[in-house]
């Protein structure tokens, strides 16, 4: 038993020394130099800065053009109003760029700015017909945009309308 002792003593003793012997002269070994940026590779916000500004370098200032904004539904009245159950939380009303939509917005203008309605122009032609109906339709906050997906959930086939949390009306 003293020998196994010993033996076991002895094992310990030049482990260790083959472990001091080691770290005195090992050089550490480089698995991945990540230049800087973080050890998970994930860029910080320098390394993304950089490359939004090298990216606005690269490409052109390209203007967005939406124009011409078309929707399927047209001018018209409705045979009355819509009964509808979708969350509206916002009342908005649709327009076009004609006289039957001018009118009926210059008409309910005082009851739109009050009720706070936003605005939504389709069937646009050109940047300069929204500007012309926006000027018309001053202070009303206008937006151009297709329509044509919510004509379709509400059933509305035809414009100026004013959609409220119960309806849509003209």
């Amino acid at each position: 038993m003293a020998k196994s002792v010993d033996t076991a003593m002895l094992g310990v003793g030049v482990l260790a020394l083959l472990m001091m012997a080691g770290t005195n002269h090992a050089e550490p070994i480089v698995i991945k130099d990540y230049g800087g940026t973080r050890a998970s590779g994930v860029p910080g916000k320098a390394d993304l800065d950089a490359f939004v500004r090298e990216q606005k370098t690269k490409r052109p200032n390209v203007r967005f053009n939406p124009y011409p904004v078309r929707s399927a539904i047209t001018a018209g009245e409705l045979d009355g109003p819509i009964a509808h159950t979708l969350p509206v939380v916002q009342p908005f009303f649709i327009v076009g760029d004609d006289d039957f939509s001018v009118s009926w917005a210059q008409n309910n203008k005082q009851y739109l700015l009050h009720s706070g309605a936003q605005g939504y122009a389709t069937n646009l032609a050109t940047e300069a017909a929204f500007k012309r109906l926006q000027a018309e339709l001053a202070p009303l906050p206008l937006a151009p945009m297709t329509v044509d997906e919510i004509a379709q959930i509400l059933h509305i086939p035809h414009y100026p309308v004013l959609i409220t949390a119960k309806k849509a009306d003209q």
